[in-house]
């Protein structure tokens, strides 16, 4: 028989895991802001992957500078937001049902389109080309 956890015990868990969330993101936006992280796709092939500029863009929406942000990767604000949507719904729906209600809400194409549209952005971000220089991360 499977175990579930009575609620207030989810509802407990829920509130940690987004505490520590926070924590987290907070002290990734200070190594951020000492450090930086290097694409090791960009130092190996010289080509910029999805993720390149992610780090400077995070650490700009962390100061509030939206447009700073989509500047460093459009991925991240086009993507981010739905990724949060649909963890915190999961997240929620565990917490109050101990189930998983959502995914029935999700067709597998949606997360495959995502994918996708990912990859292209990775390959139209490396065409030389002056059109797709707002693809590209600042440097």
């Amino acid at each position: 028989m499977k175990r579930v956890w009575p609620r207030p015990v989810r509802v407990g868990l829920a509130c940690l895991l987004l505490a520590s969330l926070g924590a987290a993101a907070v002290l990734v936006y200070q190594v951020l802001q000492t450090y930086g992280i290097p694409c090791p796709t960009r130092a190996i092939t010289g080509f910029y992957c999805p993720g390149c500029g992610m780090g400077r863009a995070f650490s700009a929406l962390m100061r509030g500078e939206i447009g700073l942000a989509f500047r460093q990767n459009p991925a991240v604000l086009l993507v981010l937001p739905w990724m949060g949507l649909y963890c915190g719904a999961r997240l929620l729906d565990w917490a109050l049902t101990g189930g998983n209600h959502v995914d029935r809400w999700v067709p597998d194409r949606v997360l495959l389109w995502m994918l996708i549209a990912l990859f292209l952005f990775g390959v139209l971000r490396n065409i030389p080309l002056s059109c797709f220089d707002l693809l590209r991360p600042l440097e």
